[in-house]
């Protein structure tokens, strides 16, 4: 490629590295993320799953290897600019002086900064050497010319910073003095535009770009009210957005119109102690201008809100689901569906899709993740250990998706799971190499965040197990038979139109961002009387089973009363969806009840047993001389119509409740299946809803709980 430095360039170059370095066919990287970051498998080291690796239009940053550097370095690294074929004068270099002259910063100034030049190939560069607080050189930043994208290039093993830390004790403090602004500091991009400030007595640092930015630097300027200059282009704009994120009390200052920044107004010979005075006086709190911006978004969002808030939501969910090739699975989709709605609350509903390989979980899970927006969830199926706790990624009211193909340890995971469902956020100590040697450090994403799983396993860590619910994805012949229909369906050219998910995705947004998310359920003290306390697990059950009333309630909040406090009433229909999307799992858990799939089983076994058919039953003498007879999985396979991995998974969860057992020990060999214990009627924990509306309007102080229809323009609960 025979690279220029104009726009156009620019742009066709990073067309081009994202094409080089798109991630294989089936990897569910974000690609770009939805902060406009790209992650790819890193082409400096060998990996073999996405998570360390990410560019952008500014530059590029591997988190494992540690190189980094401008897009046009990455794009000559990766071949795609090659240097014989640049065009002759790009490397005519800059001297200290023509950096002088070019800026009108005197020299003595710039070399008190030990800003100074050297030869490369005897080509000049420029180098301006950041330190840390403690004065010790942390990296250099390279200028091989006034102009031009790649002009600016980290040297090898730097660690970028703030730029004029080092200035934080007397030169700065002489500004602070001489321009009695000790109270401030002055973010703004780039080493030229600070040491301008500094040399008209403005404290200031310099960020070396918007993509280097990192959320713990704002620490550097604790207890200093922080200004930061918005040039008037999307390169400022982003400037300031990435910043003011973590500095949310930030002020913003404007160039003149016709000036892009400080040191354009210097070069320029405006009055810049007038112009400071001036700009810093009409300064803008960051949170107004994002309050503006939100005020917009949400009159935007609130009038589609109106439209899907109005219907029977999950219904709706479900119907849609069919046309992107779901079949069955109706209560799987919609407790899916709750439980990433559920992002919103201080605890989620976190949960495990169960199931054989190949039965649909991850296609299920990928569909409704359709009618969310990307910020609602983040998918680690394919990063490494490692690799998330230094993603730039905020997991605050947020779920991870880990799928089977995870490039994480089952040991990991198993950690990471038990993280999240006892603190509700992520935390991993490790050791870092710094300036003074080994260090421990917490490494720490703050949530509330709730996490849903793809797994073959038939029960995670029993710790895990009882702290989240679980979903048992259908196995049966009729359900193969209509995904097998499905499938015909599209193979004939049958297959629906994809349905447009815009205004459920802007519903959600609505949810987090406006919605009203003050829930009180009247009738729960009722309820917790009737629930049959018959195992210690529903101590946490039941408290699902209210987050779940909550979300539902949440959801349909246009169709519900409000209180004199704000709060949404729940109605006694919202615990009737929770009923007959959960208490099924309730009762499974607290074992008081049992799945129709192992009944089935189990009744095969017994079945066959007693069946006499020498042909099917088995049998051997025992320790005791006694004969045995038995079954092996491919006969009970065979009877129930189901491959013999689904027939085994479905022995180990019979075997593990001691409804069957397995007589042979060692593995390998012809399974040997007998009966167990006594499979006892099912018997429910939580009161039938129509049990519950009785008690309920038997109670002397309650009131009507009634579907009431909100407007949703103007309202605000935050």
């Amino acid at each position: 490629m025979n690279f220029n430095t104009n726009t156009s360039d620019q742009k066709e170059l990073f067309k081009d590295i994202i094409e080089r370095l798109r991630p294989p066919l089936g990897e569910k990287s974000a690609y770009p993320d939805h902060t406009g970051e790209y992650w790819a498998l890193c082409p400096f080291h060998d990996e073999e799953q996405v998570g360390s690796f990410s560019f952008n239009e500014q530059g590029f940053n591997c988190h494992m290897c540690g190189i980094n550097g401008s897009i046009f370095e990455l794009g000559q690294k990766l071949g795609i600019i090659k240097d014989s074929r640049l065009p002759k004068n790009k490397f005519t270099g800059i001297t200290l002086q023509d950096y002088s002259e070019a800026k009108k910063l005197p020299l003595d100034f710039l070399q008190s900064l030990q800003v100074h030049e050297r030869n490369q190939k005897g080509v000049p560069q420029l180098l301006s050497p950041y330190f840390n607080q403690d004065g010790k050189r942390v990296g250099t930043r390279i200028r091989t010319s006034l102009n031009g994208f790649n002009s600016l290039l980290w040297a090898p093993g730097s660690r970028p910073t703030l730029y004029g830390l080092w200035w934080t004790g007397k030169p700065l403090q002489d500004c602070i003095i001489n321009g009695d602004h000790g109270d401030m500091i002055i973010l703004v991009d780039g080493e030229t535009n600070a040491q301008t400030l500094w040399f008209y007595g403005f404290p200031a640092l310099g960020v070396p770009d918007a993509s280097t930015w990192k959320a713990d630097w704002k620490d550097y300027l604790a207890g200093k009210k922080v200004y930061l200059w918005q040039e008037h282009d999307e390169d400022g704009t982003m400037f300031v957005r990435r910043i003011g994120n973590d500095i949310p009390d930030a002020w913003v200052i404007f160039p003149p119109d016709n000036r892009k920044d400080i040191s354009e107004c210097h070069i320029v010979g405006d009055n810049i102690q007038a112009l400071m005075s001036n700009t810093l006086e009409s300064a803008i709190p960051f949170s107004k201008i994002i309050d503006e911006e939100t005020k917009k978004e949400i009159e935007d969002l609130s009038e589609k809100a109106v439209i899907i808030g109005a219907k029977d939501i999950l219904t709706e969910v479900v119907r849609l689901c069919r046309t992107l090739g779901i079949v069955g699975e109706e209560n799987t989709i919609q407790l899916i569906y709750l439980a990433l709605t559920s992002r919103i609350l201080d605890k989620p509903i976190s949960m495990a899709i169960k199931g054989t390989s190949s039965v649909g979980k991850s296609y299920i899970l990928e569909k409704v993740l359709e009618f969310f927006p990307r910020s609602a969830y983040f998918d680690i199926s394919s990063m490494s250990d490692k690799a998330l706790f230094y993603t730039e990624e905020s997991f605050e009211h947020r779920f991870l998706i880990i799928g089977e193909a995870v490039g994480m340890s089952d040991e990991f995971i198993s950690y990471l799971i038990r993280i999240l469902l006892s603190e509700g956020q992520i935390k991993h100590m490790t050791v870092e190499s710094t300036e003074h040697g080994n260090q421990g450090k917490c490494l720490e994403k703050k949530g509330p965040t709730g996490f849903i799983t793809t797994t073959t396993q038939i029960q995670l860590h029993p710790e895990n197990e009882t702290r989240l619910v679980s979903i048992d994805i259908s196995d049966d012949r009729d359900q193969t038979k209509q995904i097998m229909m499905k499938i015909a369906e599209s193979s004939m050219g049958l297959e629906r139109e994809t349905p447009l998910l815009e205004n459920f995705i802007d519903y959600q947004v609505w949810i987090e961002k406006k919605g009203n998310k003050k829930v009180v359920i009247r009738y729960a003290k009722v309820l917790a009387e009737q629930t049959r306390p018959s195992a210690v697990r529903l101590r946490r059950d039941f408290s699902v089973l209210l987050s779940l009333i909550k979300i539902i309630a949440i959801l349909y909040q246009q169709q519900r009363e409000i209180d004199a406090n704000g709060s949404i009433v729940a109605t006694l229909d919202d615990y009737a969806l929770a009923y007959d999307l959960i208490s099924v799992k309730i009762n499974e858990g607290a074992e008081s009840s049992i799945k129709p799939i192992i009944r089935e089983t189990v009744a095969v076994v017994d079945k066959l047993l007693n069946s006499g058919d020498s042909s099917l039953v088995s049998s051997f003498i025992d320790k005791n001389n006694n004969r045995q007879s038995f079954l092996d999985n491919t006969t009970i396979a065979n009877a129930l119509g189901l491959d013999t991995s689904s027939t085994s998974r479905r022995l180990k969860q019979a075997i593990r409740m001691g409804y069957l057992e397995n007589l042979e020990t060692q593995k390998g060999k012809r399974s040997k299946i007998v009966l167990g214990k006594i499979i006892p009627e099912d018997d429910s924990i939580l009161p039938l809803p129509e049990d519950l509306k009785i008690l309920w309007e038997a109670q002397p102080n309650s009131s009507a709980i009634v579907q009431h229809q909100n407007k949703i323009q103007g309202e605000n609960y935050e």
